[in-house]
């Protein structure tokens, strides 16, 4: 095999891995940190039907995946954060391992009450001077509607084809304020659901 042809084959496995992060860099849908995201999807988008079966997806609400650099085995979790009745809850959420750095989340929450699904990844690469090294930490927030609907969903159309990707603007956290930050984003939502609250 000669180099070209090695490197026609490189290029045709990466492309796919490049458009995906192209897409996320450019709907503003994938928080970064020093060339490492997190990318949040529906699991209906057509992309996530030709990568897994109806079985894996079954029931599930979001698709969750590390990406850039230092992706790869990234530590990821997340956690449902609700406000019910005016009192603030937390449930750890189970995710599926999809493969790849890929996860599905399913719904482990009540309909009572506004939700929000806080995710965050560690990257397994450390970075930095030798003295200085650290794991990149992103988090972001999911927001839900008063139907448990997933809010702020972007409709990205296919270059090759009349199929529509659905990809999940994210809330990006920062690290220091995050748990206020989450309260203020629930107080949000619980104002939007009062004031579209039949009277």
């Amino acid at each position: 095999m000669t180099h070209r042809t090695v490197g026609t084959v490189v290029l045709r496995l990466l492309l796919p891995l490049m458009a995906l992060a192209a897409v996320a860099l450019s709907s503003g849908s994938a928080a970064r940190a020093g060339g490492f995201g997190l990318f949040v999807e529906l699991p209906t988008s057509p992309d996530a039907a030709a990568r897994y079966t109806p079985e894996q997806l079954k029931d599930g609400l979001l698709i969750v995946r590390a990406l850039g650099c230092h992706g790869p085995g990234s530590l990821v979790a997340a956690k449902a954060e609700g406000l019910v009745d005016g009192v603030r809850v937390s449930r750890n959420v189970t995710l599926q391992s999809l493969g790849g750095d890929s996860y599905l989340v399913r719904r482990q929450w009540p309909d009572q009450g506004v939700w929000a699904l806080s995710i965050s990844a560690k990257s397994a690469s450390p970075v930095g001077p030798p003295a200085e090294r650290f794991h990149p930490v992103v988090n972001v927030l999911v927001e839900f509607d008063a139907y448990g609907g997933v809010r702020n969903v972007k409709r990205v159309p296919q270059p090759d084809g009349p199929q529509v990707r659905q990809i999940v603007k994210t809330r990006h956290l920062t690290s220091q304020n995050k748990a206020q930050e989450i309260d203020a984003a629930l107080r949000t939502l619980a104002g939007l659901q009062a004031a579209r609250a039949p009277r």
